[in-house]
């Protein structure tokens, strides 16, 4: 629906271009162009022939010379004003449409394609987005102002370069951004993009070259005004395009007040605790790797677990993965995601297994808020609504989000942070101190907070960063400079974290009292073959009063096994008595596969080998589509 408007606007703009160099010819053509004017009587185009004498007269024949003088004047200070009028209206028509285009109508579109990614709404950013508004216009209006009052010349082209901009980084936003990357924190590698420099080079030249071509056509006077046309146009179509965006995504619905704070996620059980730490995007392979290389000592902070490297996740990104490991529920669009969420949330087993057995329930996740009074069960969400905690930092972040869009190839790179959508996304806060789970906000946190004991049974699901981009942590969770992270850096400091938290149990005597699960939601694919090999994550299990060496087990685990898994946790068993296969055991294991950036179709494959081998991974044929929901 949205390409359908840009396609009108874009057929609307032509339209107003066509009307606007061939106004004149328009209305003569319907007869509407025959008042004679000012300029019309000197002009000596206009005359006729004398009925009496045969001569040709015009209308200076018929004048003095005062009046002709008065004429003149009349004429030249008329020109002056329309000529000063025509600056006027078109600095103001392209300062606010250029304003709104890069402070308004950018973020607006943004915020409301990807209205789950952020926890607050367009009612919290509005305020910011006028006030950047405001800004881009005075800004606008001096830079014109200084130029008029430098010279005509230089003011015209001040308004013939801003007309290319404004129309050239509309197409190139709205129409141009299919090979772009996500700024989730992945190092961008430009040189891939060569197709696209060329196609957005050839684009701004031609606009270029099309502007100049109409100058001379037009005049300084003409352009004016078609420029006036396209600008008024142009905001139309922009404004037609937020307001149908937000009612067709509910952008304009306030999100539900209920906010993921920190209370209580360090009140722990002296009888009995059940904790499942999510590390992000941290790959089941890995563990073993560093292990062998570099890491001997995660034997010792990891004693009393067993890994489980034959792991196979149900889906390969966050939004989906989260759900399916609390719920147990698969997504198969087969209703809109948030009911998905909501309804899996409300039947969870395992929710409803820590409810019967009276425990606690603190959920850090804080992505997850589903629309159900129950998800005020969970102590740590409270009735508040989240607000931005820098707007100068927002500001900041959306106008370099929208260069990174609409800015021409060439320019893209001197705009382009990495973790430009993670701060955005990030910049949410509530009236408690709102639950993040960044790796250096967890660590201080973690560091700095005391274990309060209490005597009823404590669930504990924490979900941090963790290994996942962009690649800015040391070993010691120190930030570095992107260029000099590495997967494995954020890796170790994920298990740095995860040490501390140990530790932090240990010495608060509740230790043994506690069945720790330490996974991820999906592996992560170092070698980038695409939308496979994100199928292996990390997986670990404690249970109660267990005591033993660090210990693999390659019993072929599954997702789907999740809630049964819990169930025995809670019922006090072992690590070694989760799962009824054998070690390296054959078994088809169900996972859902799809590329984030096309996240509309999702196939559905079968791991039959161990859970790392790609060439092991059958696709069943089954394709689950969002335009379709329901068939496959």
């Amino acid at each position: 629906m949205t390409y359908a408007i840009q396609a009108l606007a874009g057929i609307a703009i032509s339209v107003g271009m066509f009307a606007g160099i061939y106004w004149r010819k328009i209305k003569q053509l319907f007869g509407l162009d025959t008042k004679l004017h000012s300029a019309d009587v000197l002009n000596e185009e206009y005359w006729f022939q004398d009925p009496v004498s045969g001569e040709r007269r015009t209308s200076l024949d018929f004048l003095s010379k005062e009046e002709i003088k008065r004429l003149q004047e009349e004429i030249g200070e008329k020109a002056r004003y329309e000529k000063k009028q025509d600056a006027v209206t078109t600095a103001v028509l392209l300062g606010v449409t250029i304003s709104y285009l890069w402070m308004v109508y950018a973020e607006i579109q943004l915020q409301f394609t990807n209205l789950s990614e952020f926890k607050y709404d367009i009612f919290t950013v509005f305020p910011t987005l006028i006030l950047m508004f405001v800004v881009g216009l005075i800004t606008a209006l001096t830079v014109y102002l200084l130029l008029y009052k430098c010279s005509s010349a230089l003011f015209t082209a001040g308004i013939v370069f801003s007309l290319v901009v404004l129309v050239g980084s509309y197409i190139q936003g709205n129409f141009l951004v299919g090979g772009l990357q996500v700024l989730d924190g992945s190092v961008i590698d430009w040189s891939g993009h060569a197709a696209d420099h060329l196609i957005s080079c050839a684009l701004w030249t031609l606009l270029l070259g099309v502007a100049v071509v109409l100058l001379r056509r037009l005049g300084r006077r003409g352009f004016m005004k078609l420029s006036q046309i396209i600008c008024a146009l142009l905001l139309t179509a922009l404004i037609i395009t937020n307001i149908s965006t937000g009612i067709i995504n509910k952008g304009f619905v306030r999100k539900r007040s209920a906010a993921v704070t920190t209370i209580h996620e360090y009140t722990m059980s002296v009888n009995e605790n059940f904790v499942i730490f999510v590390i992000d995007a941290a790959d089941g392979a890995t563990l073993r790797r560093l292990m062998e290389t570099d890491n001997p000592e995660y034997r010792e902070i990891l004693k009393a677990f067993t890994y489980f490297p034959n792991t196979v996740s149900a889906y390969p990104y966050t939004e989906q993965a989260i759900p399916q490991i609390l719920t147990g529920k698969w997504y198969e669009f087969q209703e809109p995601y948030d009911s998905y969420v909501t309804k899996a949330m409300e039947e969870s087993p395992l929710f409803e297994q820590l409810r019967q057995r009276k425990y606690r329930i603190g959920v850090y996740e804080e992505d997850l808020v589903f629309d159900s009074e129950k998800v005020y069960e969970f102590e740590n969400i409270i009735n508040s609504r989240y607000h931005l905690a820098n707007f100068a930092e927002y500001a900041r972040s959306s106008f370099c989000m929208m260069w990174y869009m609409y800015a021409p190839y060439a320019l893209k790179p001197f705009f382009t942070d990495p973790g430009l959508y993670s701060t955005l996304r990030g910049l949410a806060r509530a009236e408690k101190e709102a639950f993040y789970g960044g790796n250096d906000t967890t660590y201080i946190r973690m560091k700095e907070t005391m274990i309060d004991t209490v005597k009823e049974p404590c669930f504990r699901f924490i979900h941090i960063e963790g290994a996942h981009v962009p690649f800015q942590w040391d070993k010691d969770v120190n930030k570095i400079p992107f260029e000099q992270g590495s997967y494995d850096q954020n890796y170790q400091a994920s298990m740095t974290i995860v040490r501390e938290y140990l530790q932090k149990l240990k010495e608060a005597g509740v230790y043994d009292q506690t069945a720790i699960i330490i996974m991820a939601d999906h592996g992560y694919d170092l070698e980038s073959r695409g939308d496979i090999g994100r199928e292996n994550p990390l997986f670990m299990v404690k249970g109660r009063n267990e005591h033993h060496e660090f210990h693999v087990s390659e019993q072929p685990v599954s997702y789907s096994d999740l809630m049964d898994i819990y169930v025995r946790l809670l019922d006090g068993e072992s690590a070694d008595h989760l799962l009824s296969y054998s070690d390296f055991e054959q078994r088809d294991r169900r996972i859902i596969i799809y590329d984030f950036a096309h996240d509309k179709d999702f196939y559905e494959y079968y791991q039959t080998g161990y859970a790392s081998d790609e060439n092991t991974m059958i696709p069943t044929g089954r394709v689950f589509n969002a335009e379709h929901p329901g068939d496959d």
